[in-house]
């Protein structure tokens, strides 16, 4: 094979001395993104960025969860963005049948709310660019090198707002050859998936391409029962890439990409019932499990995003210089049924926007060199930009009392930031090793929010667009305005030290300062709810191993860690009773502590032979929580963590004259848990613990680059829910996960 690119191979990521020692933690790939064999019968090591630099994934002092690329395209995973966790313990991404936007969790720590005002406690990054609002997270990943997941604060070398992890997507880059593969696969719910890649070197050793492109078509999981149909969506992305190496020590890395998603009919949430039991107005309820709603109005979304980045890498004599300029962009469009039944009351729309900008500039030292540093500064921007209508249209005299009505929320806000980080590493010994850093970040946001309503009755002059102002006939009376400023300065740190007993045996002890920065309350029910809300802080304590055993057949991982939590964001979601309609505000209103320990074992079992397997126990307990209402919470645990999670693969390759059986299963188990802490003693917001398991059989053919899968996934056909929704006074919505699904798909590569 040709090179890659002379920095990217060896410029920027400088490799350790020891990274022959290396092994990987996580991972089933056949064949890694970056191995690098010690033998026929060991296992494979895989290379991270996770500190900036290409480093074994064996010799980080931190807990780092990877998945190879060709671990999502074997097992038909990252359709969406929340299947990264499928693979992960002690994590989750709620993202619902209509391909919503993912709910992160990483050892409890999360949100439940992924609205364009609120921003994650685990920091979204695709190719070390920082996805700032939620919406731009829940997109297929496709054609990937790896999937890093590094749960704990990750504040200096990631940045703000990732207190509880950081999760870094790494596409495949441009390589100095043509080649590509293309994937198609056929599945019930009438689904259709093509994806593929195509390199091109257009230049030899100096300029290359890669085009890479995922569709995906299918019915959606529900029935509007009301109209007879399943709704449909269609997923569709494309990246391309220029890869550059001009001159010696320089590669430039340009990269384009586009997303465009829509549904029709349908539904996150469903409310289940006794048999013959009705709603207040009559309906009756769908019993559980049926994958049924009653809606009369339109249900559809468009979803389109697009971004652009250039990197930058020169090598001055081993000290790497690297610039990272990106930009993203995306519209959300939808119409909804306000009333969520078959009746016509209300209608909803929604149309939110938001564009980022970003800047990074860095420079690292020899990797080798005793002491090694790595220093950068950043720059971030994001404009937002939402409005929200909500109409009663035509309400028949069957519900007398009840008059047209309109109303309205627009605001916009927007965030600029600024920080500067160093981290180092100094070997005070061969095998004693001092990792430290700190960053300092400036951040500043503004909010403008503006609620009006028309007084009813109401009169509309456009009902096909009846969500402009202009098409209502009445005038509009302001019931909230907020317009405010603030700005937050924090500094966040890590300190390390490591010791490598044998070089097969390490140990490390890791203390970490995160947060995640402050905002505003940006649609509040009425005025008393408009307001900002703080930072919140979370430093841990984190002990670990990592080891390899006979020969490089056993890795075993292992860590322990101990957070404390502190002024945390706290979104309270539930039925409003004097407001009749369901409320959801961001407040700080506890601190809490976490505690667990995770495990990670792989093993090549016998030759063809091999097992993986993370597991994870998690305790979580706010020490001091009470709401703005002087509800006590103290005592409870936090919402979406499970005391105990376990994930494990199996894959066992037979050879014949003709090809290879690799016979695959991946299983991610979950003990009980509850959606809301609020709530946490309403068993309607309790969910049993439960296991999924998926299955694949796939014929590699040897005279041909032709593989032939045929797959299972939810063997079981487990009914389990993914998040949970007040829909009412004592009535709560369920959003199921996926049911059983199978299919059959053939890879050809070239």
């Amino acid at each position: 094979m040709k090179k890659a690119s002379s920095v990217w191979r060896c410029g920027f990521f400088h490799r350790s001395g020891l990274l022959s020692a290396a092994v990987l933690a996580a991972s089933s790939a056949t064949v890694s993104a970056q191995p690098v064999s010690h033998s026929a019968q060991a296992l494979e090591v895989m290379v991270v960025t996770a500190q900036k630099r290409d480093e074994s994934v064996q010799t980080i002092p931190l807990t780092v969860n990877v998945v190879d690329g060709s671990e999502f395209l074997d097992t038909g995973a990252g359709l969406t963005g929340g299947e990264i966790t499928r693979f992960i313990p002690n994590a989750s991404a709620a993202t619902l049948d209509n391909h919503g936007f993912p709910r992160w969790f990483l050892r409890g720590i999360g949100t439940g709310q992924p609205s364009l005002d609120n921003v994650s406690p685990i920091g979204f990054y695709v190719d070390d660019v920082y996805l700032g609002a939620i919406i731009l997270s829940g997109g297929p990943v496709y054609d990937l090198e790896r999937v890093e997941v590094l749960p704990g604060p990750q504040g200096t070398l990631w940045g703000k707002n990732s207190p509880g992890g950081a999760i870094h997507v790494v596409n495949r880059k441009p390589v100095y050859e043509n080649t590509g593969y293309v994937k198609g696969a056929l599945a019930n719910y009438d689904q259709r998936v093509l994806q593929g890649a195509i390199n091109n070197e257009l230049i030899d050793d100096q300029l290359a391409s890669r085009l890479s492109f995922t569709t995906e078509t299918r019915d959606l999981f529900a029935k509007n029962i009301t109209k007879g149909i399943y709704g449909e969506l269609e997923d569709h992305s494309a990246r391309w890439q220029l890869l550059a190496n001009p001159v010696d020590h320089l590669d430039v890395l340009f990269n384009v990409h586009h997303r465009t998603y829509k549904h029709n009919d349908t539904t996150s949430y469903i409310v289940f019932g006794p048999e013959g039991s009705v709603d207040s107005r009559g309906n009756p309820y769908v019993r559980y499990p049926d994958r049924h709603y009653a809606f009369n109005a339109p249900s559809d979304q468009t979803y389109k995003q697009t971004g652009s980045s250039l990197t930058v890498n020169y090598d001055l004599n081993d000290y790497v210089v690297t610039s990272i300029t990106a930009w993203e962009q995306a519209e959300n469009r939808g119409v909804s049924d306000g009333d969520t039944s078959p009746q016509e009351i209300s209608r909803s729309y929604n149309n939110s926007e938001v564009e980022q900008w970003s800047q990074e500039i860095r420079l690292a030292s020899p990797r080798q060199d005793q002491f090694n540093w790595i220093t950068g500064i950043h720059w971030f921007k994001t404009d937002l930009n939402h409005y929200a209508a909500s109409g009663s249209l035509d309400v028949p005299d069957l519900y007398p009392g009840t008059a047209n009505a309109f109303s309205v929320s627009d605001w916009t806000g927007d965030t600029t930031s600024y920080a500067a980080f160093f981290s180092f590493t100094y070997s005070l010994t061969d095998r004693f090793n001092l990792t430290a850093g700190v960053r300092w970040s400036d951040e500043e946001k503004s909010i403008d929010s503006l609620r009006e309503r028309a007084r009813a009755p109401v009169s509309f002059n456009n009902l096909r667009q009846w969500w402009h102002r202009e098409s209502v006939n009445n005038a509009l009376t302001p019931f909230v305005t907020y317009e405010n400023e603030r700005r937050w300065r924090e500094t966040t740190w890590d300190i390390t030290p490591e010791y490598a007993w044998t070089d097969n045996f390490r140990t490390y002890l890791r203390v970490a300062k995160g947060f995640r920065g402050g905002g505003y309350i940006a649609s509040p029910a009425n005025q008393a709810g408009a307001g900002t809300f703080d930072p919140e802080f979370i430093t841990s304590y984190e002990v670990g191993v990592k080891s390899e055993w006979l020969d490089n057949r056993i890795i075993f991982n292992g860590a322990a860690f101990y957070y404390d939590y502190d002024d945390i964001q706290i979104n309270i979601f539930k039925w409003d009773a004097a407001l009749n309609q369901s409320v959801s505000r961001m407040q700080n209103a506890a601190s809490a502590s976490v505690k667990g320990v995770e495990f990670q074992l792989q093993a090549l079992l016998l030759d063809g032979l091999r097992l993986r397997t993370s597991v994870g126990l998690l305790d979580t307990e706010y020490k001091d929580y009470r709401d703005d209402l002087g509800n006590d919470y103290s005592g409870a645990s936090f919402a979406r963590a499970p005391k105990a999670s376990a994930v494990i693969g199996l894959d066992y390759t037979l050879g014949f004259s003709s090809g290879d059986l690799v016979l695959g299963t991946d299983i991610n188990a979950r003990s009980n848990f509850h959606f809301s802490s609020t709530q946490a003693n309403d068993p309607r917001q309790h969910h049993a613990g439960y296991t999924l398991v998926n299955i694949r059989s796939s014929w590699k053919f040897h005279r041909l680059p032709l593989q032939i899968t045929a797959y299972v996934d939810n063997v079981a056909d487990k009914i389990y829910s993914q998040a949970t929704s007040p829909q009412g006074p004592d009535v709560i919505g369920y959003a199921l996960g996926a049911p059983r699904t199978y299919g059959v798909s053939a890879q050809y590569s070239w």
